[in-house]
């Protein structure tokens, strides 16, 4: 029996200093990190697809005009809720020229799932800034804004800034009058026409106060790049809207006579409404060309009017101009006004809306470089009309041989031709005519310097400190090379493997 109890008590001991060694042995394997030797790989553009590069530029290109090191924009639009920073957040901010965008995880961007969205922003100097955005794919997209500096304006285009104190409450004491200069390549005038006792008004119409008027006022020509590259909102209006304020679907493409964009304070407070109807009259292109009818403009042609809110990037058809003989024995388009905005002569085409419609087929445009090794850019590749009034255009960052474009719609137009400018040393060139619902694709040699550029691979990845995790980021940069007074500045993005 005693012998027994010995046998009993052993075996419990036993079983108890075995289960003390398992336990200590799992305390000791417990204090080591399960995840030591393992390290994690995150792609961030998982978390943020569809990055979109905003790259905003001065207009000027010739007399080097600059901007705020850094500012502020605002998102808006049905798409908004969307977008993001694309290093997370939605503290919107351009840094050295750049914004940086991605889009949520949820939005899934897509050509029948769009995603639609608007950057605004104002700066003491400008004009406003406005460019409506549509993303419908998950890999990169950029989108160059020309920015307008009142002080430097760029070629094809006039500014008129000036203050009045002839106001009292708020109100004109007399009629007044404000007309644009004609410049080296600017040759139409614009008018606006105000009747004493006109009141400003806030955009909720009530009567502003103050004794100076101060006006900025910024038309744009029809005759040159720069003009239409500096565009307010672009020529592409996914945010159309008819008179009575119904939605265009699909929206509209604007083939522009002329536009004014108009800035008033009084005593430092903006105007947007007027008491009494305002007069304008724009002057037209000597060359300029009804859309409607393919024939030079007429005397009693009718241009639809188009107002953009600056805010919301919202464009709206409110009204037809008549074309007259102004006092100056120039064509022009003239209208009454009760509101501010941008006002735009144009005609459109669209899928639902306009002078014309589109075709159901796409057009590509090939670009090859006259030498077969260059890769560089930038290039803007625009489609017109055989006279020249634009109709449509595409950006690219870089080509090279076999670079590939497509306009996803084109209007169902007799006659169009494909032209091709950018680079450094900047060039231009332009196909033949041909028809754009048939041609299907279109081929363009374009001559490039002897310089070609030199491509840099560059590896990037992020490490978190003290932590196994490799982040393969996904952002935009600039590289600057300094030469000989000048800089040479090009533009990428990390993505991807971080590999560019």
């Amino acid at each position: 029996m005693k012998k027994l109890y010995t046998q009993k008590k052993f075996s419990r001991l036993a079983i108890v200093l075995i289960s003390c060694i398992t336990a200590l042995s799992l305390l000791l394997y417990a204090c080591k990190k399960p995840t030591d030797g393992i390290k994690i790989l995150l792609d961030s553009t998982s978390l943020f697809p569809s990055p979109t590069l905003v790259k905003f530029t001065n207009a000027d290109t010739i007399s080097n005009g600059q901007l705020p090191a850094s500012f502020a924009v605002a998102i808006s639009g049905p798409g908004a809720k969307y977008v993001q920073m694309a290093s997370g957040g939605t503290d919107f901010k351009v840094t050295s020229g750049l914004l940086s965008l991605a889009l949520t995880k949820d939005a899934h961007a897509s050509v029948t799932n769009p995603i639609t969205f608007t950057v605004t922003a104002s700066l003491t100097g400008y004009a406003p800034i406005t460019q409506n955005i549509t993303i419908t794919k998950n890999d990169l997209s950029i989108y160059p804004v020309k920015v307008l500096e009142y002080a430097h304006p760029p070629v094809g285009t006039t500014v008129l800034s000036v203050e009045n104190n002839g106001l009292t409450a708020g109100a004109l004491t007399s009629a007044y009058a404000l007309t644009t200069s004609k410049t080296a390549t600017m040759n139409e005038q614009a008018t606006i026409t105000f009747a004493a006792g006109t009141q400003m008004q806030d955009a909720n119409g009530v009567a502003l106060g103050g004794t100076k008027l101060l006006s900025n006022i910024v038309q744009y020509g029809t005759g040159t790049d720069a003009s239409m590259q500096a565009f307010p909102g672009g020529l592409n209006a996914p945010l159309a809207y008819k008179s009575d304020n119904t939605q265009i679907a699909g929206g509209v493409t604007f083939v522009t006579a002329g536009l004014l964009q108009m800035n008033l304070e009084a005593s430092g407070v903006p105007v947007k409404k007027f008491s009494k109807p305002v007069s304008v009259s724009i002057e037209l292109n000597s060359n300029m060309v009804n859309f409607a009818t393919f024939a030079t403009i007429q005397v009693g042609d009718k241009i639809p009017v188009w107002s953009m809110n600056e805010t919301t990037g919202q464009w709206t058809n409110e009204l037809d101009a008549t074309v007259v003989l102004d006092g100056n024995g120039r064509k022009a388009a003239q209208f009454s006004i009760n509101h501010l905005s941008c006002w735009n002569l144009d005609w459109s085409y669209g899928a639902n809306f306009g002078t014309y419609t589109t075709c159901t087929n796409t057009l590509s445009v090939t670009v090859n470089p006259s030498d077969p090794a260059f890769k560089g850019g930038p290039y803007e590749i625009t489609l017109q009309t055989p006279s020249g009034q634009y109709l449509g255009a595409l950006h690219s960052a870089t080509i090279s041989q076999g670079f590939v474009a497509t306009f996803p719609s084109v209007p169902n137009i007799p006659l169009a031709k494909i032209v091709v400018s950018g680079g450094i040393p900047y060039a231009r060139v332009q196909s033949n005519t041909f028809s754009p619902c048939g041609a299907g694709g279109v081929t363009v040699t374009m001559p490039v310097g002897t310089n070609n550029p030199i491509n840099v691979n560059i590896d990037i990845k992020g490490i978190c400190s003290g932590k196994d995790i490799v982040i393969l980021p996904s952002a935009t940069f600039e590289l600057y090379q300094q030469t000989g007074g000048s800089i040479a500045q090009g533009t990428g993005i990390f993505a991807d493997a971080g590999t560019f």
